[in-house]
């Protein structure tokens, strides 16, 4: 049953490590970097940088789907493609924001939570309670779905084939 399941999804399930794997690299660089400590001050504005390589995997992502349907792929058969990467995802972002916020940068929000508290952003009851594990992971899990939704309607819309190219193909197949 696995197995079946495996082979029917592989290129969606291929696709969504890669994507998972782009995302703990990332919070590794901007620990490395420093964005989760010294230069935390910095830090809102360089993680945005992360939808780039995110766009970047859905896009090569389409185009291997299409290409294993012969350059043929209707709006419809991409965004669906690009549903069940964003519905992966989702579903293992718990997992890898808990793997990213206890092992990787475990201090992450400590100094998040000082931050925003001695720049006057937050008072320290809200600090608390958006830094944390629970906060984090919800927003993954809601965020996730709503831009993993909003770049596969993008990428779909452009990756999708020509009508002309689809109807060419179906009257070759008659």
């Amino acid at each position: 049953m696995f197995a079946i399941l495996f082979s029917k999804y592989y290129l969606e399930i291929k696709w969504s490590l890669f994507f998972l794997m782009m995302s703990l690299s990332w919070v590794w660089a901007e620990k490395l970097c420093g964005l989760h400590d010294i230069y935390i001050q910095e830090h809102a504005m360089y993680t945005n940088l992360m939808g780039i390589p995110a766009v970047l995997i859905y896009f090569l992502a389409m185009w291997e789907k299409r290409k294993n349907l012969d350059n043929v792929m209707s709006f419809k058969q991409a965004f669906m493609y690009g549903l069940s990467i964003t519905l992966i995802v989702v579903a293992l972002s718990p997992f890898m924001t808990y793997i990213s916020f206890t092992l990787i940068t475990p201090h992450f929000f400590e100094y998040a939570i000082q931050f925003s508290v001695k720049q006057g952003y937050m008072n320290s009851k809200v600090a608390f309670a958006y830094f944390s594990l629970d906060s984090y992971i919800l927003q993954s899990v809601f965020g996730g779905f709503i831009i993993g939704l909003i770049t596969t309607a993008i990428t779909a819309f452009i990756m999708k084939s020509s009508p002309i190219s689809i109807k060419k193909n179906v009257n070759q197949d008659a």
